[in-house]
């Protein structure tokens, strides 16, 4: 069937044998373009994870589910490794606790270990947002269409600065924005460099003690090294 339709034999699959009067399940993907890293399966679905042969950073998941049941789904959904965003979110509070308080070495292990686990649910979102992106530009177009055009100008509007508070008034009109943005700047990159170097000697930033400026222009010993 896949010669037939690919023209090709560079194809692999996954495979759910069939139960009862259900007609099971495949997932297949074009070998030549893509190289499978991992897949799970069960009764009811089929996960793999695929790479692409010129990015091996570049992945996405393939997920194949035939009638799913509604309390495996809400197990599934309720399980903290499936859901990257609560995930990444809880990761990131613990680690903001351990920056903030006195912490064993012990803890300091544990922290590096999990810094790591943050790495990869990034990686993990980055795949999930990258395979929604193909989705969507498959279901909606290329670049020209309507939709992505729509998107555009959503995004511009969005984005899109209309009036600003200048001199005790709130200004939109787009001439009265433009001289507005041109005298700031030119005012401010136009003033002498002693008052921009004033300027950021009075920012408060943190700084070594003496004692510890001192230290690192010492010589050191190869006990050290």
């Amino acid at each position: 069937m896949f010669n037939s339709k690919w023209n090709s034999q560079d194809h692999e699959w996954e495979e759910v044998d069939a139960r009862g009067q259900a007609g099971g399940l495949l997932s297949s993907w074009d070998s030549g373009s893509y190289k499978k890293v991992k897949s799970v399966k069960s009764e009811n679905w089929i996960w793999c994870e695929l790479h692409d042969h010129m990015d091996d950073d570049d992945k996405f998941h393939v997920i194949n589910v035939y009638n799913p049941r509604k309390e495996k789904i809400k197990e599934w959904s309720k399980d903290p490794n499936n859901n990257v965003n609560t995930r990444i979110r809880e990761v990131e509070e613990y680690i903001a606790r351990l920056d903030n308080s006195v912490i064993s070495n012990t803890q300091k292990q544990q922290l590096r270990v999990i810094r790591y686990e943050l790495e990869d649910l990034y990686d993990h979102k980055v795949a999930m947002l990258r395979q929604q992106a193909r989705i969507t530009w498959q279901v909606h177009g290329d670049k020209n269409s309507k939709f992505y055009q729509q998107a555009v100008m959503s995004r511009r509007n969005k984005n899109l600065i209309n009036k600003i508070f200048w001199e005790g008034n709130w200004i939109s009109s787009p001439s009265q924005l433009k001289e507005a943005f041109f005298k700031h700047f030119s005012d401010f990159f136009g003033k002498e460099k002693s008052w921009v170097l004033l300027k950021l000697n009075d920012l408060e930033v943190p700084k070594l003690l003496e004692v510890e400026a001192r230290g690192l222009d010492r010589d050191t010993n190869l006990l050290e090294l």
